[in-house]
């Protein structure tokens, strides 16, 4: 297996996916095209430009939209086996077709597209042969990531960790052109593009939608959605319950929610606790007794993938008495914590 040297930033696939034996080819572009992969795959730049000022992590490519291209030294995969390719773009140029990622032969099935269509949106050929579009702009100059999986013959897209489309294709890759900022047709790309990934596996839906949190988590781009949860966790602490008898329960929920977060945000363990933090946020409901007869019941219903909370993810409501009151609390001592690393 090839030994790869990549720069570990935060955020990276690389990073994330460390130890992964199907690495094929890995760019990070991160001020040259080297195949970080270990393959040595290396790319030839053809105008191609490297600055901080174009990465989504650390420094990025820029293309130009006419003469851009980094040529491989070879096309990462052949034939009709399953696979995983991934990049993240950016670029506020519309209405125009822009070449991402692109390898393989001319003839029907045997070449791959990867690429930005007319309608910004992400789209999946194989030469000749149209394949899945989503429905999502990405030419917002806002970086997006792009995904594409072969399982079976059956070719899924994925934009910012979450499923678009699908089908049912024939890809039998053979030898050919292979290009980063270009796709078959020809079409260059007119912006930026960083964390280039091929993998001889499907990646699951999960670990796609994984990776991408992580990476918003990795680079404390959630801080609007920790302040939430901190403002709804704490309000279960604080604000719902009234009198010294409820002290105890006050110091557990605390506790439970800085545990929480530590399990998540920290330690070697939290790409495999990821895998429960959709199911934990998704469910979690909490009952706080006040007294023998009323209870006060409280679910947060927040979808991770792809967006930003809204209020109306959170619901309140009371069992009992209509007259319960519920402030959200946002205390400094909570707020250290939660965000902490």
């Amino acid at each position: 297996m090839a030994v790869p040297f990549f720069n570990p930033y935060k955020g990276s696939f690389g990073r994330f996916f460390a130890g992964d034996p199907t690495f094929l080819g890995y760019w990070q572009l991160d001020g040259s095209s080297i195949d970080n992969s270990g393959n040595g795959n290396n790319g030839l730049d053809g105008a191609v430009t490297y600055s901080p000022a174009y990465g989504k992590f650390s420094q990025g490519a820029n293309f130009n939209g006419t003469s851009s291209v980094i040529s491989l030294s070879s096309v990462p995969l052949t034939g009709t086996g399953n696979w995983t390719l991934n990049a993240w773009i950016k670029t506020s140029v519309t209405g125009t077709r822009k070449g991402v990622f692109a390898f393989g032969g001319g003839a029907a099935n045997s070449g791959v597209n990867m690429f930005i269509n007319i309608s910004n949106h992400h789209e999946f050929d194989l030469s000749q042969v149209a394949g899945p579009a989503g429905s999502i702009n990405i030419c917002d100059g806002n970086w997006h990531m792009l995904t594409a999986t072969n399982s079976g013959g059956t070719i899924s897209i994925y934009t910012d960790g979450v499923f678009e489309a699908s089908s049912t294709m024939s890809p039998n890759i053979t030898t050919g052109n292979k290009y980063i900022g270009e796709d078959l047709s020809p079409a260059f790309m007119n912006g930026s593009i960083n964390e280039v990934a091929v993998l001889s596996r499907a990646l699951s839906a999960q670990e796609i939608s994984q990776y991408h949190l992580w990476t918003m988590v990795e680079r404390k781009t959630l801080k609007g959605w920790l302040a939430t949860m901190n403002a709804i966790l704490v309000a279960l602490s604080a604000s719902i319950m009234n009198g010294a008898s409820r002290t105890s329960s006050v110091g557990r929920t605390v506790s439970y929610k800085r545990s929480m977060t530590d399990s998540i945000l920290r330690g070697a363990s939290r790409n495999t606790t990821l895998a429960a933090m959709k199911v934990y946020v998704r469910t979690l409901t909490a009952s706080v007794l006040r007294g023998a007869s009323r209870t006060v019941s409280f679910v947060a219903n927040l979808p991770l993938w792809g967006r930003q909370p809204k209020s109306a993810d959170i619901n309140f409501t009371t069992q009992n008495k209509s007259s319960d009151s519920f402030t959200l609390q946002n205390k400094s001592s909570d707020t250290k914590n939660i965000n902490s690393n």
